[in-house]
This record gives C-alpha cells, sequence and structure tokens, in this order.
C-alpha cells in the first residue's frame, strides 16, 4: 500500500522557515496545534501576503490576462497590453518569444 502525501499548504510551507526561531516543539506538533509559528503565519496571510506566482512556459505567459506585469529572469519588469509586452519608458514592444524565463508575476492585471 502506498502512503498519500498531500502537498503543503500556503501556510504550512511559510511556517516551516519560522518555525525554528520561535517554536521548540517540533513542526507537525505546531501545525496539528496552531502553535506559535502557525499562529504568526495566519497572521501574515491574513494580512494579504501570497507567495508570488512563478510563470515557467510560454504558454502560462499566453494565459496571463491583460495589464499582468511581470519581472522576468533577465531582471526587467515588463507589462501585457493588448498582446504585447512593454517595459516602462521604453518606446519598443515585446512579443512573449522575446521574454526570459522564468518570470515572477507582480500584478495580475484584469481579472476579464
Amino acid at each position: 500500500m502506498s502512503e498519500q502525501t498531500t502537498a503543503p499548504t500556503e501556510r504550512d510551507e511559510l511556517a516551516q522557515p519560522i518555525h525554528s526561531r520561535i517554536c521548540e516543539e517540533s513542526l507537525n506538533d505546531c501545525l496539528e496545534r496552531r502553535g506559535k509559528c502557525v499562529k504568526a503565519v495566519e497572521e501574515v496571510l491574513a494580512a494579504g501576503y501570497r507567495k508570488p506566482r512563478t510563470v515557467n512556459t510560454v504558454e502560462e505567459l499566453d494565459a496571463l490576462p491583460n495589464h499582468v506585469v511581470i519581472r522576468d529572469a533577465e531582471p526587467c519588469t515588463m507589462q501585457l497590453i493588448d498582446g504585447y509586452w512593454y517595459i516602462p519608458n521604453v518606446n519598443e514592444r515585446f512579443l512573449t518569444r522575446d521574454i526570459d524565463l522564468p518570470a515572477i508575476v507582480i500584478h495580475e492585471g484584469d481579472a476579464s
């Protein structure tokens, strides 16, 4: 029989680096009993922190909404406007294939 493991939640991932600095019990005990590190992480998440989204493929870039802002691997900050990528204060437009991956989504853009 194989053991099923679930992917760690955002709370669990963020608790790991904090745990060793502020807790004495095991990480599993903290996660199960909402120890100090978990309570701290829950407050950080409630305040709005979210792990930055990474885009690794051209297909993922093509699926991003209009007005999304990314930082590519170069690193260069770019915004998608009507199918073209623009760098602030640069009078040139770029195609998706011109972007160095991976890229980090800085602003999600239009939800529609």
